[in-house]
C-alpha cells in the first residue's frame, strides 16, 4: 500500500519556488501529462538516518489514512528531490490562494471571533 504512492518525480516540472520555512521548500510544480499543478514540499535535511526514514514514512501513512474534504489532499511521496538528492518530497493538492492559515492572516481586522468560529466549524464539518 504504501508503494503505491510513491511518485516518479519525472513525471513533473517544477514552476517555481512558493515558500521556505526552517525545515522544508515548497514548489510549485505541474504534471507533465495531465497539466495538473500540485505542491511539492522538500525536507531541507537529508534522508540517510534510519530513524528519519521510519519517522517519514509514518508520516506519510498518516497522509493516506486522511480523506476529509477540507483538508488539502495528499497525492503521493518520494524519498529524492527533483534534482535526485536524497531530500524527502511529499506532494500535495496545490492551493493558490495558500493555507487557512495565510488566510487568517491576511487580514485580521476583518475576522472577527464570531467569522472565526463559523470558517472553523465550516471546516470541522
Amino acid at each position: 500500500m504504501l508503494h503505491d504512492f510513491i511518485l516518479d518525480l519525472d513525471d513533473f516540472k517544477e514552476i517555481k519556488k512558493i515558500g521556505e520555512s526552517q525545515f522544508q521548500f515548497f514548489y510549485l510544480i505541474r504534471e507533465k501529462k495531465t497539466n495538473i499543478y500540485y505542491t511539492a514540499r522538500i525536507n531541507k535535511s537529508k534522508n540517510t538516518d534510519q530513524v528519519e526514514q521510519y519517522q517519514f514514512l509514518n508520516e506519510v501513512k498518516q497522509y493516506m489514512k486522511v480523506k476529509y474534504p477540507t483538508l488539502i489532499k495528499f497525492y503521493g511521496y518520494n524519498l529524492f528531490s527533483f534534482d535526485r538528492r536524497q531530500l524527502k518530497t511529499v506532494i500535495f493538492e496545490f492551493t493558490p490562494n495558500g493555507s487557512l492559515a495565510n488566510v487568517f492572516q491576511q487580514e485580521p481586522e476583518k475576522w472577527t471571533l464570531t467569522v472565526r468560529y463559523i470558517e472553523i466549524l465550516g471546516i470541522a464539518l
